[in-house]
């Protein structure tokens, strides 16, 4: 097993993968390091990889009047990035660095069509997907629950 698929393997993200599905995913991935204060991915650019965070920690930013809108903030373990698996493959918010971050990013422009080429694989991987992104809303709803009950 090579350090990129320890690595990945490793991650919540794929619990639910094959060892060969990780190995797949190991292909598309490179490690990333991001310094704090920088902007990784900015909202309405493509979408054209995902983040598997190993360190670190990111913000999820919108721009609204008046101004930038933390909408959360994601640490070590968090997958960041499901904007390009769907169309129109554009981010939807900006991603900024808040501390020294270090990711795997995973090549989502060629694992598209992997995950049509290879159905079984494909559906493994879109529902850890699925997986991250319910555990996301729901902590944003446990989150608005709180702000009512004040």
């Amino acid at each position: 097993m090579t350090d990129l698929q320890r690595m990945l393997a490793a991650h919540p993200f794929a619990a639910s993968l094959t060892d060969d599905d990780v190995a797949r995913l190991a292909e598309l991935a490179c490690v990333e390091t991001f310094v704090p204060n920088q902007v990784i991915y900015r909202e309405d650019e493509p979408a054209r990889e995902f983040l598997l965070l190993q360190s670190g920690r990111v913000a999820v930013e919108m721009h609204a009047p008046p101004g930038v809108v933390l909408l959360e903030s994601l640490d070590a373990g968090a997958t960041v990035g499901w904007s390009t698996f769907f169309p129109p493959y554009t981010w939807g918010c900006d991603i900024r660095a808040i501390e020294a971050t270090e990711a795997l990013a995973i090549d989502g422009v060629r694992l598209r069509p992997l995950l049509e080429q290879a159905p079984d694989f494909g559906l493994r991987v879109m529902r850890a997907l699925l997986a991250t992104v319910h555990q996301r809303l729901e902590r944003s709803r446990l989150h608005r629950m709180d702000l009512y009950q004040r």
